[in-house]
């Protein structure tokens, strides 16, 4: 990710990637753009990847607070993960 980035949140997806969602890109020093865009940053490789856009969100993508929940059932022992986004 090459462009500087605030009021976002991270979390860790898995023991080698960490999820940024959101906030304000500042592509232009002056005028920050808010994002629904979402990366990946694996720590192993130092690579980055796109994430898909966040969608239902009608105001300003930022201030947010996010996490990753695990939801481990009977049928499925691994597990599925949920990244849980708040924001104003």
């Amino acid at each position: 990710m090459n462009q500087k980035r605030a009021r976002h949140c991270m979390t860790l997806v898995n023991e080698n990637t960490v999820m940024v969602i959101g906030g304000e890109e500042y592509n232009n020093e002056d005028y920050p753009e808010f994002t629904r865009d979402t990366r990946f940053y694996n720590v192993t490789s130092n690579e980055w990847t796109n994430g898909p856009k966040m969608e239902g969100f009608d105001g300003l993508l930022t201030d947010l607070s996010c996490a990753t929940l695990n939801d481990v059932d009977s049928e499925n022992a691994a597990g599925v993960k949920h990244v849980l986004v708040i924001g104003r």
